[in-house]
């Protein structure tokens, strides 16, 4: 269903955590590359990203728990096994070849205005329509079964919608304040950015759940727009919030309301880090190998609904699923080619 109050506040739960992630840090938003790191080598730098996505979940489980995802069970059999291994493995080898995900290419990409990630946004994203319409050509799914216009929007209630709102303003005051505190109090750029990171994962997770898109049924519903005949009763347009409430916001932040927008080669340094850890790749690094990882990447996401930040979440919520689907991402990391 389209939920358009919570969408807006996930995504610009989203657009706050990148924002601080970059001018404090130095660093892109791309939950891809953190997961990876975990995986392959963890540092307090993926661990505090990571544990700040489990308190979100432990938060939301505890006050808001109907914006838990409900995830389907894992059958224990090879089939669903196998299926949900390869959805890993095609994500993995994808986001590897391609240098991102939705958070990374689409999230920070677009809004540093790289022409690079856009070419991989467009490429994922129509991968996964295409796949998500040949492996459901009903559209239908959990969020949008038969019968129901799940273009229509649904509002919460008001006093809900009070609660979000204040859980999200004093996330985002967090996010602002507690790692200048930590600086003041103890001189130390390592832990303000260590807080920075942990917080960032916070909001992170916290703008997934609340939004929706950590719910795999819901993100596929917005590629559910059915051409023959043409019908948007089973599309759920709240993914576009992510552009409206966060990807705009973040162009204008960075590069026009910024005296420098951030680069690598910047004068001005972020807040805790020595330099910006930015890619300066151009469209010269679009290599048939770029190419296909976004294609692979696309087909994962629109066979599953999950891309590497909401996979965190649903692994951490369905631990059986976390250990294949992670397995998977591992393999296809660790490809050689």
């Amino acid at each position: 269903m389209f939920t358009p109050v919570e969408s807006a506040l996930g995504a610009l739960l989203l657009q706050q955590a990148s924002t601080t992630l970059l001018f404090n840090n130095g660093c892109i938003l791309g939950a891809s590359g953190q997961l990876r790191g975990l995986l392959t080598g963890p540092s307090f730098r993926n661990i505090a990203f990571v544990l700040g996505m489990a308190l979100s979940l432990f938060i939301v489980k505890t006050l808001f728990p109907t914006f838990i995802p409900e995830y389907p069970d894992v059958q224990q059999n090879w089939h669903d096994s196998l299926w949900i291994v390869g959805a890993g493995v095609l994500t993995g080898y994808g986001t590897k070849n391609c240098n991102g995900c939705t958070s990374g290419h689409m999230l920070c990409g677009i809004s540093r205005l790289s022409a690079r990630s856009l070419i991989a946004t467009l490429i994922f994203m129509i991968t996964a329509f295409t796949t998500h319409h040949f492996l459901e050509p009903s559209t239908e799914s959990i969020n949008c079964p038969a019968g129901v216009e799940c273009y229509k929007p649904v509002y919460p209630k008001s006093d809900t919608a009070v609660n979000i709102g204040l859980m999200v303003a004093a996330t985002i005051s967090a996010l602002h304040m507690l790692p200048t505190v930590i600086f003041q109090v103890t001189k130390n750029k390592d832990m303000a950015g260590f807080t920075t990171r942990a917080l960032v994962g916070f909001a992170f997770g916290l703008g997934l759940l609340v939004s929706g898109f950590a719910d795999p049924a819901k993100v596929l519903s917005f590629f559910s727009i059915s051409f023959g005949p043409l019908s948007i009763t089973r599309w759920d347009p709240s993914l576009g919030f992510v552009g409206i409430f966060a990807i705009i916001p973040n162009i204008i932040w960075w590069n026009v309301l910024c005296s420098e927008p951030p680069s690598a080669d910047c004068g001005k340094p972020p807040r805790y880090n020595a330099r910006y850890e930015l890619s300066t790749t151009s469209l010269s690094s679009v290599t048939l190998r770029f190419l296909i990882g976004a294609v692979l990447f696309g087909l994962a996401w629109g066979a599953s609904g999950s891309c590497p930040g909401p996979a965190i979440l649903r692994a951490l919520r369905q631990p059986m699923w976390g250990v294949l689907w992670m397995e998977g991402f591992l393999m296809g990391s660790l490809v050689p080619f």
